[in-house]
Order: C-alpha cells, then structure tokens, then sequence
C-alpha cells in the first residue's frame, strides 16, 4: 500500500511540474507566427460561440484538451493603424471596463515586440463560475485590428502567467 501511495505521488508530482512545450505555429494565412503550447488544437466554432458569446467572437482559438485555457486571434474588420493604438487602447479599455466593472487590471500599455508596435492588457475578469486571467495584445495588421489574447481560469493564473507572457513575445509579423 505504501509503495502504491508513494507512487501515485511521483506521478502527481510530475504531472504538475511538467514544463509546457511551445511550438512555433504560423496562423492567419501566414500572416503571424507565434509559439503555441504542444499538443493545443483548433476549437471548433461550436465550442467558440459558447465560449465567446458575443457578437463577434474570434475567427481562430488554440485551446487545451479542456478549452479552459485558450489563446485566441481576432482580426477584425475595424480599420488600423499603428499611431492610432492609444487610441485604440483607451477604446478597448473603456469596452472591458464596461462588460467587465470589477475587472482587476494589472498592466497595460504600449511595447514593441520584435519590431511591431502594440498595445496589451493584463487583467482578471469575473465570469459566472470563475475568475479568468486575460492578457491581450492588439496590434494592426494588414489595415486592421488584430487582437491577440490568452486566457485562462484563475486556479491555473500562477502556472500560465509567465508561459502567457512567453507566448505574447514570440509574436511576429510578416
């Protein structure tokens, strides 16, 4: 019995502090390329509606097996370009704020990464059932908005904050 426990503990152990792989996974018609945790799949558009139940959900979400963790592409019709991204910031910002009145926000911003100006968010929203930590990143592409985000439900916040973090910065455009 004691060899059993010790070795449903080593398992357990491992299972938790497997690092996440990334792979490099180029999307939007070869448009950008970013690292992408192994093993994550496309959602199907059902599972994409529920999950993102507005008006506009996003054309394109990689998810785990158990979608409660997914990075999410949108690029939108809306016209862009990069001088207007403050611009742009203050109008998402106010939109979350809006849907979103208790937000906890822990950063935003403008930076570059890898040559391409963008703005980003890092805040916790409040859902029915949890808190979810959101981090997007919101560029122009093509003319258009582009936004980039990753989330993930808050008892997992400390294991994907640094990982999400990773993945922003290994965006590139082409």
């Amino acid at each position: 019995m004691v060899l059993i426990k010790n070795i449903l503990a080593v398992i357990i152990t491992v299972a938790f502090f497997v690092p996440v792989e990334l792979e490099k996974k180029v999307v939007l018609d070869n448009k950008v390329e970013i690292l992408i945790p192994k093993g994550w799949k496309p959602m199907n558009e059902e599972l994409i509606k529920i999950k993102y139940p507005g008006a506009r959900p996003p054309k394109l979400v990689y998810s785990d097996v158990s979608g409660g963790i997914s990075l999410a592409f949108n690029h939108t019709d809306s016209k862009a370009a990069p001088e207007n991204l403050e611009k742009y910031k203050e109008v998402l910002k106010t939109s979350l704020e809006n849907a979103y009145p208790d937000a906890r926000w822990e950063e935003e911003g403008i930076k570059d990464i890898n040559g391409k100006k963008v703005g980003f968010f890092r805040v916790v929203t409040d859902t029915n059932n949890d808190k979810i930590y959101n981090y997007m990143v919101f560029t122009d592409l093509e003319g258009r908005l582009l936004i980039c985000s990753f989330n993930c439900i808050e008892k997992k916040i400390k294991e994907w904050k640094p990982i999400a973090q990773d993945i922003m910065n290994s965006l590139r455009f082409k």
